[in-house]
């Protein structure tokens, strides 16, 4: 639901821009947040004069989402730390997140209702072209068919960069269950990927509830 619909706008020396910015989504958020609300951000524009900068920031306070009721868990293996999942992950129905600060890892849990997915294999293609097209310089395996704890399975690799430079390979794991569709996305350097591949492909095993 969308409310409270507002422009905030603020100043800074000129060449100072990204400061000007971050203020304006500061004070939009702070706004929200005393009203237990988010901030959902609309547009940015940045206004560059002699002396000043000007930031405006433009967008509503809505709703937080609401966390998707799943049985799905997995048991995190030695190394791995739970996390509080963002709200961009909550919207899209993950149910664990975790990092592993030892490999520079991550990994989370999502889940859907296998009554919303006609096709397991596109639903697979479509997670690893969502994938992809969140990476530069993108590149993916093959989908493989695969059995796990007698379920039908698909999985697949993802390779690029992302927004900070780093390159990463995803390892994602989409498994069929009679009422839910488990699908595990676990991260990690490209560079220490075919170390750590054996035994991150084996965390979806420790995959319950279904």
């Amino acid at each position: 639901m969308r409310i409270l619909s507002f422009v905030i706008v603020s100043l800074a020396l000129t060449g100072c821009a990204e400061m000007a910015k971050k203020n304006a989504h500061a004070e939009a958020e702070a706004t929200c947040a005393s009203k237990g609300m988010r901030f959902v951000q609309k547009e940015t524009n940045l206004t560059e004069g002699l002396f000043i900068t000007t930031a405006t920031v433009s967008g509503w306070c809505g709703e937080k989402p609401i966390a998707y009721a799943s049985k799905l868990k997995l048991d995190l293996p030695s190394g791995w730390i739970q996390k509080t999942p963002t709200e961009s992950m909550i919207e899209g129905r993950v149910v664990l997140y975790s990092q592993n600060p030892t490999i520079d890892a991550g990994m989370f849990l999502g889940a859907v209702k296998r009554e919303d997915i006609a096709d397991l294999k596109e639903f697979a293609i479509a997670r690893m072209v969502d994938q992809a097209s969140r990476l530069t310089d993108s590149q993916s395996s093959e989908i493989a068919k695969l059995e796990i704890q007698s379920r039908r399975a698909f999985r697949f690799e993802v390779a690029g960069t992302v927004k900070t430079g780093q390159k990463v390979t995803w390892l994602v794991t989409v498994i069929e269950g009679p009422t839910e569709i488990a699908y595990l996305s676990i991260w990690v350097s490209t560079a220490n990927f075919e170390r750590q591949k054996e035994l991150l492909s084996k965390v979806a095993n420790t995959i319950v509830g279904f």
